[in-house]
């Protein structure tokens, strides 16, 4: 039998459901699983929903839920194929307690991450904050601590963040870093299960015009580099990306620092493309013409001049920063 967990009824009045997607995270699954239950404040219920996995993982799961016999309530749901986003408000729409925790099944929490950060949560006496992040650090497929593109970078974000947000994505850790407020996920609407890319950002953005973020300030998430979640499908990812710009286009097109990291971004994956046509097609089809004039009015409205004047001044596709929502892991 696997260890007792503390009883999370006794630890207060907000109560935290665990919500994992799952797909094809056999090798990871399971140590995902036990760093949950290794939390000195645990949640209330965990909740995996297979994707439509096409190895062990359902197996995997279910013999761990029938040697666990604590008192969190683990289960198990499967659907069909049909992307991380729907496994996300599968597993959303079950629970009822008043905070919601995400970790993908790869990544791994510290033993106080949830602590941490419902502490942050019960400080905030008038109820508004909709979304308590931390910071994050990496790790190999064998747990062990590697190097990786910067994950913390920035002034923290705190308060009313949704006009410094809309540029660029600085809740740091992907969606395994943050815990949110249910009623705050129910207010803005679940993931878009019609973005691909950029979900969580998606997400972020629309609670940040709801409520207020914090940062419990400790490294408290592993997001995991095992060599095959990162999608090496350059016009996949850029389009994915273009959708989530157009989403949210009336909200930048009078922000000249957001068209500009916008611009520059969409330039760096073109540049990253193995063939740039592919790329500027991709951008023709995905934005409109007074869209591109915007975003690239440096050049005219011209992706082909904008991305050249950024090959004269040096910028290459190292420049790409790391962001977990351009890091699709599974997908129909």
């Amino acid at each position: 039998m696997l260890n007792h967990s503390p009883d999370p009824h006794a630890l207060g009045r907000l109560q935290v459901d665990v919500v994992i997607p799952m797909f094809n995270a056999a090798r990871f699954i399971e140590r995902a699983l036990r760093s949950v239950l290794d939390q000195t404040r645990p949640p209330s219920s965990v909740t995996v929903v297979d994707d439509g996995s096409t190895d062990a993982s359902v197996k995997t799961v279910r013999s761990f839920i029938a040697a666990y016999s604590g008192p969190i309530r683990i289960t198990l749901l499967q659907q069909a194929n049909a992307g991380p986003n729907t496994a996300r408000n599968t597993g959303i729409d079950v629970g009822d307690a008043g905070l919601v925790a995400l970790l993908d099944a790869d990544d791994l929490w510290e033993p106080g991450k949830l602590e941490a950060q419902v502490r942050v949560f019960e400080a905030d006496v008038a109820e508004r904050l909709v979304l308590v992040y931390c910071r994050a650090h990496w790790i190999d497929a064998d747990d062990r601590p590697c190097d990786g593109p910067p994950l913390n970078e920035g002034a923290p974000l705190r308060g009313d963040v949704f006009d410094a947000l809309l540029p660029r994505n600085r809740i740091w850790g992907g969606a395994s870093a943050v815990v949110l407020r249910r009623k705050a996920i129910k207010g803005a609407g679940n993931f878009d299960i019609d973005l691909r890319v950029a979900e969580d950002f998606d997400m972020w953005l629309r609670l940040a015009r709801t409520g207020h973020v914090d940062l419990a300030d400790e490294e408290l998430v592993a997001i995991r580099d095992h060599g095959s979640n990162t999608s090496k499908d350059g016009y996949y990812m850029l389009a994915g990306l273009l959708d989530f710009y157009a989403k949210w286009f009336e909200h930048a097109k009078t922000r000249p620092d957001v068209l500009h990291e916008w611009g520059h971004l969409i330039a760096l994956f073109a540049l990253r493309s193995n063939d740039r046509e592919t790329a500027l097609a991709v951008v023709r089809k995905k934005l409109r013409p007074e869209q591109r004039k915007l975003l690239f009015q440096r050049a005219w409205g011209s992706l082909r001049l904008y991305m050249l004047l950024k090959q004269l001044r040096g910028h290459r596709a190292a420049n790409l920063p790391w962001s977990k929502s351009t890091m699709p892991k599974h997908d129909p």
